[in-house]
């Protein structure tokens, strides 16, 4: 898949603060604010205390995968070890019965310890739009540095060291964790999590390293379509559709239509559909990101900037629930799509300036 693929680069000695930065910062503000989770009346003490986890997790990911020169299909893989390290180890969202906001799914109750229905949303909505869709979209921002890794030795140390201080004080002063209040879960599910997290780092780290397709519009002029293993590229506009369908999809059809208000049907046919939605999106965009097709940073972009706009319309259903004033809120988040919108233009922008400068 070579939607955020890289061919392995040899690694300076300096570190790139500009686009570390913004992606320890844009992280947090989709995967959270974007989300509704965090709404205006929570900002901007709620978004501080979540920067070292989010970022944190984002640039970590993205120096595994630059540094061993892995396809996106590996970035949503160890976005998915985030996924169950934060709502799973951290927060006890997956495992807890009386998670905070999370009461309703009680009617699907849990196995094993695990509510799966809870689980299969969620994972997947961190790996790609707290983890992969950051990471693209900063790399879009900076092509000269795409390649490259962010972080020297000491930046990723530092980088790790804030990430798992963010991790550790939100589990003990938020989750409760090892205090009198500790949430009742099931020990047998934390260590099957853990285990999970290390095996897919573990696999990351073995994986080999990925040549696909590149990113220059050269690929789409050039390409030899005569062959019989070579496809034609998907265009932008189709690329545009399928992040945005994909998207509804996963918020209104899986979030809304059947998870809903968590009594909408039993919880075997709540994961069954659950799992069919997630299925035929990965098969979709498996598909439109073959590596036998020509890709190119405007195939990146349409791809994210279609989907990215479903977060932010299910965040009115969140916001509006998230405390505080909910006209606050919902007004608030009105003005965050604003931005949302003006900051995909500078990246529509950006990707036309090269062509325009010749």
């Amino acid at each position: 898949m070579p939607v955020l693929a890289v061919r392995p680069v040899l690694m300076g000695r300096g570190t790139t603060i500009s686009p570390a930065a913004t992606l320890f910062v844009l992280s947090p503000l989709i995967g959270e604010v974007l989300f509704g989770a965090l709404p205006l009346s929570q900002l901007p003490f709620g978004l501080l205390g979540l920067l070292g986890l989010y970022g944190g997790g984002a640039l970590l990911v993205r120096e595994t995968a630059r540094r061993r020169g892995l396809s996106a299909w590996w970035v949503v893989a160890l976005g998915i070890a985030y996924g169950i390290f934060e709502e799973g180890t951290v927060t006890q969202s997956l495992f807890d019965q009386h998670y905070r906001g999370l009461d309703f799914l009680g009617f699907y109750g849990h196995w094993a310890g695990v509510n799966w229905i809870w689980s299969l949303f969620i994972v997947p909505y961190h790996a790609v739009f707290s983890i992969a869709i950051p990471i693209a979209l900063v790399e879009l921002l900076h092509p000269s540095k795409r390649d490259a890794p962010w972080l020297n030795g000491a930046g990723g140390v530092a980088i790790a060291a804030v990430f798992g201080l963010n991790a550790a004080l939100l589990a003990v002063f938020q989750t409760h964790l090892f205090r009198a209040r500790a949430p009742d879960v099931s020990l047998t599910a934390n260590v099957g999590a853990i285990v999970v997290i290390v095996a897919l780092i573990a696999a990351a780290l073995r994986a080999p390293s990925y040549v696909g397709a590149g990113f220059s519009r050269a690929d789409f002029e050039g390409a030899d379509f005569s062959r019989a293993d070579q496809r034609p590229p998907v265009s932008r506009r189709r690329l545009w559709w399928v992040g945005f369908g994909c998207g509804l999809a996963w918020f209104v059809g899986y979030r809304v239509l059947v998870i809903g208000t968590g009594t909408n049907m039993p919880a075997s046919a709540a994961l069954g559909t659950g799992l069919v939605i997630a299925a035929a999106i990965v098969g979709l965009i498996a598909r439109v990101t073959s590596p036998r097709r020509p890709w190119s940073p405007e195939s990146t972009y349409a791809l994210v900037s279609g989907a990215l706009p479903t977060c932010w319309l299910l965040g009115f259903l969140i916001a509006a629930v998230s405390g505080g004033n909910p006209v606050v809120n919902l007004a608030g988040h009105v003005v965050f799509g604003v931005v949302m919108f003006l900051g995909l233009r500078v990246v529509r922008r950006r990707l036309l300036a090269p062509a325009t400068r010749g």
